[in-house]
C-alpha cells in the first residue's frame, strides 16, 4: 500500500516476492504506480493466489498479462537458467535454483506451450513434478516492454513483468533484471552495496579484487581518511580487499553540464 503514498520514490525494478493477496484494487494501484514508464516487476510463485476470501489465479492472471492456473497440489520447484534469446538471459551463467521444500498451492501457465503472441519469453526450464510439464521462469514485455539499459522514453502502458515459480532468486538473476530495466548496476559481484549521490559503500564476505562502477563521474574520497585527498574524476573504484571487508566512500558527483 505504501506505493501509492505521494513520497513514495519511483524506482525502475521492483522485486513482489509474496504479494498473496491480490484484488483489483491491488492491480489497479499497481498500473498506477509500478507497471508503466517502463518499469520491470518480479513477482513470486505464490503471487495473488487469494482476492482474501477465496484461492484462485484471477489476480496473477490480472498482473502478469498471462492465463494462469491454480493447482492444488504442492511441488518444490527447480528452475535451470537458459538464454531463450531475451536480453536478461544472455549475461545469466548456466545455473539451476530452487525450493528445498515442497508447498503449494502451485501457480503456473494455464497454457503450455506459451502462446506465441502472449509477448513472453522463458528465462529458463522450470521442473515441478512429475507430468506437470508448464512454462516457469519467463518475462512478458507489454507495449514497447522495459526501458532497457539505452534509457529510451517509455510511457504509461510500457512495461515488463517476470514470473519466478521458484525463491529465493539468485543475485545474477536480480541484477540482469534490473539491468534491462535501466537501472544502474554498481557491482558485478556479489557483494552488499549501499549507494546515493553522496556515498557509496560496499561489504564483501569474498577477498581479492572488486569493483565498484559509478553511474556519472565523480571525485571519490574515502571515508576512514577524511583528511584523505579526493581523486580525479573517475566512474570505476578498483578494490583488492581481505574478507570480511567494509569500504566506504564520500563522492563529489561532476555534472556533465554546468548548472545554470
Amino acid at each position: 500500500d505504501d506505493l501509492d503514498h505521494p513520497r513514495m520514490p519511483k524506482y525502475k525494478c521492483y522485486l513482489f516476492p509474496n504479494l498473496f493477496r491480490v484484488t483489483p484494487a491491488t492491480v489497479a494501484m499497481l498500473r498506477r504506480t509500478v507497471l508503466r514508464d517502463g518499469n520491470l516487476a518480479i513477482f513470486g510463485p505464490g503471487t495473488g493466489v487469494t482476492n482474501g476470501k477465496h484461492l484462485n489465479a484471477k489476480g496473477a492472471s490480472a498482473i502478469l498479462g498471462l492465463e494462469m492456473e491454480l493447482l492444488p497440489r504442492p511441488t518444490a520447484r527447480r528452475v535451470m537458467l537458459q538464454d531463450h534469446g531475451h536480453p536478461i538471459s544472455k549475461r545469466l551463467p548456466t545455473m539451476t535454483f530452487g525450493d528445498q521444500h515442497a508447498f503449494g498451492p502451485t501457480l503456473v501457465p494455464k497454457t503450455f506451450p506459451l502462446p506465441k503472441d502472449s509477448g513472453a519469453t522463458l528465462l529458463g526450464e522450470t521442473f515441478y513434478h512429475y507430468f506437470l510439464d508448464r512454462a516457469g521462469l519467463l518475462v512478458r514485455e507489454v507495449g514497447r516492454g522495459a526501458r532497457t539499459a539505452t534509457g529510451e522514453a517509455r510511457g504509461p502502458d510500457d512495461y515488463a513483468v517476470v514470473f519466478a515459480p521458484a525463491v529465493p532468486l539468485p543475485p545474477e538473476l536480480l541484477r540482469e533484471c534490473a539491468r534491462h530495466a535501466g537501472a544502474h548496476v554498481w557491482s558485478e559481484e556479489n557483494a552488499v552495496v549501499y549507494a546515493s549521490e553522496t556515498f557509496v559503500s560496499l561489504h564483501t564476505v569474498r577477498s581479492g579484487p572488486q569493483r565498484i562502477s559509478l553511474p556519472w563521474p565523480a571525485r571519490v574520497r574515502p571515508l576512514a581518511d577524511p583528511t584523505a585527498p579526493a581523486s580525479e574524476p573517475t566512474q570505476i573504484i578498483d578494490l583488492d580487499v581481505k574478507a570480511p571487508a567494509t569500504v566506504s566512500y564520500w563522492l563529489e558527483r561532476i555534472d556533465h553540464e554546468p548548472k545554470p
